[in-house]
């Protein structure tokens, strides 16, 4: 596989000005659809509620470029966004950045594939509603604890820890 010469370098840095567009862009789109969804009556307020409940799970994405620092030129305004939106979607950042870079770490080392998969748990059919989510809540906290033992025995990447 070659590369043209004719094609321009990619920049790789993180660009503030970028960022903060993007990021404009993605909480316009939840204020813009938001706001319809409010002021629209019951039957016609679905399409709009919809498609806010796809920007609102969808900033998952931006959380997840701001633990790689990726977002923003400064280090600061990543972990600011991070925190922000771990706020919103109930997913702590600090957490998140743990558990994420043991992923990058580990991911394709089956030994440490209990980080990818979380803890075992067996499924029992006759629970309850509420039995079921702290069941599913459970195995989030299970799987971000052991993230935190395999990353505090191995160690993180350098500037990791900033969060």
């Amino acid at each position: 596989m070659s590369t043209s010469p004719d094609l321009p370098p990619v920049n790789t840095a993180p660009s503030s000005l970028n960022g903060a567009r993007q990021l404009a862009l993605h909480l316009g789109w939840l204020v813009l659809f938001g706001g319809f969804a409010w002021a629209l009556p019951a039957p016609w307020s679905l399409v709009p509620w919809l498609v806010y409940g796809v920007g609102l799970v969808t900033l998952f994405a931006p959380l997840h470029e701001s633990s790689h620092n990726s977002v923003f030129a400064h280090d600061w305004a990543n972990r600011a966004l991070a925190s922000v939106l771990g706020l919103i979607l109930f997913l702590p950042a600090l957490e998140f950045r743990y558990f994420h870079f043991a992923h990058h770490r580990f991911t394709q080392i089956p030994e440490f594939r209990r980080v990818e998969t979380g803890c075992t748990h067996d499924v029992d059919c006759g629970e309850t509603d509420h039995q079921h989510v702290m069941r599913g809540i459970d195995i989030v906290f299970c799987s971000i604890q052991q993230a935190r033992v395999i990353v505090d025995e191995v160690g993180i990447p350098h500037g990791a820890e900033k969060l």
